[in-house]
C-alpha cells in the first residue's frame, strides 16, 4: 500500500533512477565515440557498470548502521548525478593520451571503464537497498520490490529523456540537465516529514547552480580539444550517428568520425584506390552508387568518369553538409547526396546502377558487418544492372597476414562466390575486390587509360606492382582457404576482425581471466547463500536479460546499422518493461516460488525463441520503414524480457526473506548485486567471447538451457517446500524436467553440426524397433493386460510399471518421434502431409501405427491422452490452469475436418505434377527439411495458453483428442440409455 509519508523518498528514488540511465547513456555514447565506434565497447562498458553497481549493491547490508539514512539518500543522489561531467571530461583526458589516429584497444576499455564508473556507480547500487531499508521501515511488506520498482520506471524515463538529449543538446548540455533531475531527487528526499524542508531547497540550488555553471562553461568545446593535440579544431559537432570534428595541422584539414580519421582533402591517393580499382572494370558506368567516403574525395575521383549519375549516401546528413562545404565536386549537376541507411537504400532499388562502390569500414563491429555478408552480396546484386560491378575494400597486409586477416578474407570471399559468378581482387594493405555476373578486367590500368582517365597515384606503375605473379598467388590462396561465408548471424568475419582487435590490445587474457573471475565469484555468492536455487535463479536471470539484451540491440543493429540514434530507445524498453515486471511482483504476493518459477521458465522459452523471432523480424522488416517504426518491435521484444526480469525479484525475496525480522536491506542488496554481476558476467560472455564465437543464435540457445536449468532447480525446491507442496499425485515439478529434455533435443534436431547424427538416430532400425516395442507395451496396458503383471515378470519391469515412473519412460522413448517434426518440416503445418513427404521423418514413419493405436488405446478412458502421449505428458506436468469450457471442445473435431480436406487436397494436388503443381501443395510445401519460426511460436503459445486452459492441446486443439473425446461421449449416452431402459 502507499505510504504517504515516503512519497518524497520514493520520488527521489525514481529520480536517482532517471539520472542514472541517462548518465548511463551519455558515458555510453561517449565511450563509443571515442573508441572509433566499435559497439563491441558496449558489453565491455555495460559489464563495468553492471559489475560497479552490484558491489555497491552488496554494501546494503550497511545501510541499517547509519545515522540519517535519509539524508545520505539525498547528498548520494545529488553526488552520483553532478559527477557526471567529470567522469565525461576524464574520459577525453584519457583518450587524449593516445596517439591520434589510433583506436583504444579493449584493455583500454576496461581499464578507462573501471576506472570512470566506479564511485557513481558504487553510489547507485547502493542506493536501492538503502531506499528500501527506509520502505521497510515506513511498513511496506514489499521494501526489496518496491526499491527494484521505482528505480527501474525512473530508468525508463531517463532513457526516454536521454532519446531528446542526444538529439537535441550537446554531450555536456546534456550533463547539466542530468544534474538538475538529480538535484530534484535529492530535494524530494528531503521533503518527507520530519526532515527540514530547507535542506530540500538548498539542495535544489546547488544542483541548478552547477548546472548554469557547466552550461556556461563551454565545456564542451573546451574538452573536445583535449581530443586532438597538437591540432587546430576548427568545429566539433555531437550527432545522433556519432561524433564529428574538423582540424586542421599546417595546411592539411582532417575531418574525424568518433575520433578517428575519417577523411582529408589531401588523402587523393585513398580515394583513387577506392573509386579507380571499381570503375576501371566499367569505365562507362552511367549510374554510379557510392556508399559513404565523401569524406575521402570519392565524389570528386568519380566524377572524372563519364557517368550520368553519382549517388552518395552517407548515414548522418552532418556528414553531407560537410562534404557539401569543402568539396567542390559535390556541386556537380550529375552528383546527388542522399541521407540514409547505405543497405536499406541498396535494398529499395532494383536493376538500378550499373557500379556500386562502397567505402565502408572493416567489419569491426555488427554495424559495419552487415555490407560484407551473403545477404547484403544478394541484395546489391539485384540492385546492379545485367554486367553491373560491386567493388568493396577489406583491410588485410602489405606482406604477412595473420591468421585473423586470413579468416577475414576467406569468409568474405566465400560469401562473395556465392554470389557472383566473377570475383577479381589487387592486393595491398586493403584488398580492392570487384564482383560482377559478367566477366572482369584482368588489367584495370589499361581499361582506365583507354578510357581517357588519368590518376595521379593509381596509374600503370602502381598497378604492375600491386598485380605481381607472387602477391596474386599468395592472396589467391588466401581466399581460397576453407571458412564458412560470412553472414548476418553468422558473422565469420566479424569475429575474425574483432579478435584481432581484441588481441591487439591484449586483451585476449584479460578478459578470459575477467570472465573465469566473474563466473567464480557468482557461484562462490550463490554456493554460500541459503537459498542456492533462488539465488541461482536471480544471478542467471541477470545473466540471461543482459544476454538477450546485446543480443537486441545487435540485430537491430544489423538490421539498420543506427545503433546510436536508438540505443537509449530500446534499452529504455527493456526497464519500462523491469518496472511492469516489478509491479507485477509487488502484487503477486502469495506463493512466491510458483511465480519464481513461472517467470523463469517463461524466460527461458524467451531465450530460446529470440532467434526465430528476430531473424523473422529481421528479414520481414521492410527496408523503406523508419528507423522508429523498425526500432519498435525490438523494442517491445526486449520490454518483454524486462518484464520476466523484474517480476522475479519480489517473489525472490519474499522467499528468502524472514516476514518476522526487519533484513529488507541485506536481501535487497544480495538479490540486486546477484542480478547486477550476472548481467555483468552476461554482457561480459555474450558481447566479447559468445557472439563472436558461436554466432547469434547459438547465444540464445545456451542462454536458455541455463535458464531451463535453474527453472528445473527452481521445480525441485518447490516440491521439498512445505509451504508450497503440491499434492503427491501432481506431477507439475516434473515440467522443468520435460521442457528442458524439449529443448535440448530441439537445438540439437535445429543445429546444423548435429542435426545429421540426430537425424541418423531417429532413423535407425535399432531405435524404430525400440519405440514399436514401447506402442506395443502401452497397449497392451490399455487393454488391460500389461506385461509388468505377466507371470515371472523381473522385478525391475515391474517398477517401470508404476505410472509415474511409466510416463517417463514413454516421454522419452517416444519424444523423438512426436516432436521432430515441431522442428524440421518439410511443410509449413507438420504432422499433417507425411503422405506426400519426399523423405519422410521419424514421425512420418510412425504415423501408421500411431494415430490407430492411439484411437484404440483412447477408447479405455483415454488411456492414449493420459498416461503415453509425450505431449500429454508435458502438458499434464505443467498443470495449473482451469477446466476447459465446453465450446473448446468442439474445436478438435472442427480442426480434424480441416486436416481431413487439406490431406484429400494435398494429395490430389501432388499428383498433378511431379513437383507439385497444384496450389495447395505449393502453399503447405517449403521445398526443404527445414526450422519454421512459426510453428516454434505457435508451439510456445499451446504451452502459455496451457496456464489459462489445463491441458488445452489435449482438450482443444488436437485431432486425436477430440475424436476419442467425440467416441466416449457417444459411449457415455449409449450406456445412459441402455441403463435407462432397464430401469425402465
Amino acid at each position: 500500500m502507499f505510504q504517504r509519508r515516503i512519497v518524497g523518498l520514493e520520488a527521489g528514488l525514481a529520480c536517482a533512477g532517471a539520472s542514472a540511465l541517462a548518465s548511463q547513456v551519455l558515458l555510453l555514447r561517449e565511450f563509443l565515440n571515442v573508441f572509433g565506434g566499435n559497439e563491441l565497447v558496449i558489453g565491455t562498458i555495460l559489464a563495468g557498470w553492471l559489475l560497479l553497481t552490484g558491489a555497491g549493491s552488496f554494501l546494503g547490508r550497511f545501510a541499517s548502521r547509519l545515522p540519517t539514512p535519509r539524508l545520505w539518500v539525498a547528498t548520494l543522489v545529488l553526488c552520483a548525478g553532478a559527477l557526471l561531467p567529470v567522469q565525461l571530461a576524464v574520459i577525453r583526458l584519457l583518450r587524449s593520451h593516445v596517439p591520434p589516429g589510433l583506436a583504444p584497444g579493449v584493455s583500454d576499455a576496461i581499464f578507462w571503464s573501471s576506472v570512470v564508473l566506479l564511485l557513481p556507480c558504487a553510489i547507485n547500487g547502493f542506493l536501492v537497498p538503502l531506499c528500501a531499508h527506509l520502505i521497510r521501515e515506513a511498513g511496506n511488506d514489499t521494501a526489496p520490490g518496491r526499491s527494484y520498482l521505482l528505480d527501474s520506471a525512473g530508468a525508463a524515463i531517463g532513457g526516454a529523456a536521454s532519446v531528446t538529449m542526444v538529439i537535441l543538446l550537446g554531450t555536456f548540455e546534456a550533463a547539466s540537465v542530468v544534474i538538475c533531475i538529480a538535484g530534484i531527487g535529492a530535494a524530494l528526499v528531503m521533503l518527507d516529514p520530519p526532515t527540514r524542508r530547507r535542506a530540500s531547497w538548498l539542495l535544489a540550488a546547488v544542483a541548478l547552480a552547477s548546472a548554469v555553471t557547466l552550461m556556461a562553461s563551454r565545456a564542451d568545446l573546451r574538452s573536445a580539444r583535449w581530443l586532438f593535440p597538437g591540432q587546430e579544431l576548427l568545429w566539433q559537432r555531437d550527432t545522433p550517428y556519432g561524433h564529428l570534428a574538423a582540424t586542421r595541422y599546417g595546411s592539411q584539414l582532417t575531418v574525424h568520425q568518433n575520433g578517428l580519421p575519417a577523411g582529408s582533402m589531401d588523402d587523393i591517393a585513398r580515394a583513387e584506390e577506392i573509386v579507380h580499382c571499381a570503375l576501371g572494370h566499367r569505365p562507362n558506368a552511367h549510374d554510379v552508387l557510392l556508399l559513404s567516403g565523401g569524406l575521402l574525395g570519392v565524389v570528386r575521383e568519380a566524377a572524372k568518369h563519364p557517368a550520368t549519375t553519382i549517388t552518395l549516401i552517407e548515414p548522418d546528413p552532418a556528414v553531407l553538409d560537410l562534404i557539401a562545404a569543402i568539396d567542390p565536386a559535390a556541386r556537380d549537376g550529375r552528383v546527388r547526396l542522399i541521407a540514409g541507411d547505405p543497405r536499406a537504400f541498396v535494398a529499395c532499388h532494383q536493376d538500378s546502377f550499373d557500379a556500386i562502390v562502397s567505402a565502408l569500414p572493416d567489419p569491426l563491429s555488427l554495424g559495419a558487418n552487415r555490407f560484407f555478408t551473403v545477404e547484403f552480396f544478394r541484395e546489391a546484386h539485384r540492385a546492379l544492372r545485367r554486367g553491373g560491378v560491386l567493388a568493396i575494400g577489406l583491410g588485410a597486409a602489405e606482406n604477412l597476414s595473420t591468421r585473423w586477416d586470413v579468416g577475414a578474407l576467406a569468409s568474405v570471399a566465400s560469401a562473395l562466390r556465392s554470389v557472383f559468378p566473377n570475383v577479381a581482387a589487387i592486393p595491398g594493405a586493403r584488398v580492392r575486390i570487384a564482383d560482377s555476373d559478367a566477366p572482369l578486367e584482368s588489367r584495370v590500368d589499361r581499361a582506365l587509360i583507354d578510357a581517357g582517365i588519368h590518376a595521379i597515384y593509381v596509374n600503370p606503375a602502381w598497378f604492375s606492382e600491386r598485380l605481381s605473379p607472387d602477391r596474386i598467388d599468395a592472396l589467391a590462396r588466401t581466399m581460397g582457404s576453407p571458412a564458412p561465408p560470412n553472414r548476418d548471424f553468422l558473422p565469420a568475419a566479424f569475429a575474425a576482425t574483432a579478435s584481432k582487435w581484441i588481441a591487439m590490445g591484449g586483451g585476449q587474457w584479460l578478459l578470459a581471466v575477467g570472465a573465469a573471475l566473474l563466473s567464480c565469484a557468482v557461484v562462490a555468492l550463490v554456493w554460500f547463500s541459503q537459498e542456492r536455487a533462488v539465488s541461482a535463479a536471480i544471478g542467471a536471470s541477470g545473466l540471461a536479460g543482459m544476454g538477450i539484451e546485446v543480443v537486441t540491440l545487435l540485430t537491430f543493429q544489423i538490421s539498420r546499422g543506427s545503433l546510436y540514434l536508438h540505443v537509449s530507445a530500446i534499452l529504455s524498453a527493456f526497464l519500462a518493461g523491469a518496472a511492469l515486471g516489478g509491479l507485477r511482483g509487488c502484487r503477486a504476493t502469495g506463493r512466491p516460488l510458483t511465480n519464481l518459477l513461472s517467470t523463469d521458465s517463461a524466460l527461458a522459452c524467451a531465450a530460446l525463441l529470440a532467434p526465430p523471432l528476430l531473424g523473422f523480424v529481421h528479414s520481414h522488416l521492410p527496408a523503406s520503414a523508419p528507423g522508429w517504426v523498425a526500432a519498435a518491435p525490438f523494442a517491445l521484444f526486449n520490454g518483454l524480457v524486462g518484464f520476466l526480469v523484474g517480476a522475479q525479484f519480489q517473489p525472490a525475496a519474499s522467499a528468502i526473506m524472514s516476514p518476522s525480522r526487519s533484513n529488507a536491506a541485506t536481501a535487497t542488496g544480495r538479490l540486486y548485486g546477484l542480478d547486477l554481476l550476472g548481467g555483468a558476467l552476461g554482457a561480459t560472455a555474450v558481447a566479447l567471447i559468445m557472439i563472436p564465437s558461436l554466432g547469434l543464435a547459438a547465444t540464445c540457445y545456451l542462454i536458455g538451457a541455463l535458464k531451463l536449468c535453474t527453472a528445473t532447480c527452481l521445480g525441485v525446491r518447490r516440491l521439498r517446500s512445505p509451504s508450497q507442496a503440491t499434492a503427491p499425485d501432481s506431477p507439475r515439478w516434473a515440467f522443468g524436467l520435460m521442457l528442458c529434455a524439449l529443448a535440448l533435443t530441439g537445438v540439437l534436431i535445429v543445429g546444423d553440426e548435429t542435426s545429421s547424427a540426430v537425424g541418423a538416430i531417429a532413423g535407425s532400425r535399432l531405435y524404430h524397433g525400440f519405440a514399436l516395442a514401447l506402442l506395443a507395451v502401452a497397449y497392451l496396458d490399455a487393454m488391460g493386460m500389461p506385461p509388468w503383471q505377466f507371470p515371472r515378470v523381473p522385478r525391475a519391469l515391474a517398477v517401470l510399471g508404476h505410472p509415474r515412473v511409466f510416463r517417463w519412460v514413454q516421454f522419452l522413448g517416444l519424444g523423438l518421434v512426436a516432436f521432430y517434426p515441431m522442428f524440421r518440416c518439410f511443410f509449413k503445418v507438420p504432422y499433417v502431409f507425411c503422405h506426400v513427404c519426399p523423405r519422410q521423418c521419424v514421425f512420418g514413419y510412425f504415423r501408421p501405427y500411431l494415430v490407430p493405436g492411439a484411437l484404440l488405446m483412447n477408447l479405455r478412458a483415454r488411456h492414449w491422452c493420459q498416461h503415453t502421449c509425450p505431449v500429454g505428458s508435458l502438458l499434464h506436468c505443467q498443470g495449473g490452469g482451469r477446466r476447459a469450457p465446453r465450446w473448446l471442445l468442439a474445436v478438435p473435431l472442427v480442426i480434424a475436418g480441416l486436416c481431413a480436406w487439406a490431406w484429400f487436397r494435398v494429395r490430389a494436388d501432388a499428383e498433378i505434377a511431379v513437383e507439385g503443381a497444384g496450389p495447395w501443395f505449393q502453399f503447405f510445401f517449403k521445398n526443404g527439411f527445414t526450422f519454421s519460426a512459426g510453428v516454434l511460436v505457435a508451439a510456445a503459445a499451446i504451452v502459455l495458453l496451457g496456464w489459462i486452459w489445463r491441458r488445452a492441446f489435449c482438450s482443444g486443439i488436437c485431432p486425436i483428442g477430440g475424436v476419442s473425446e467425440l467416441f466416449i461421449r457417444c459411449e457415455r449416452w449409449l450406456n445412459d440409455r441402455e441403463r435407462l431402459r432397464g430401469e425402465r
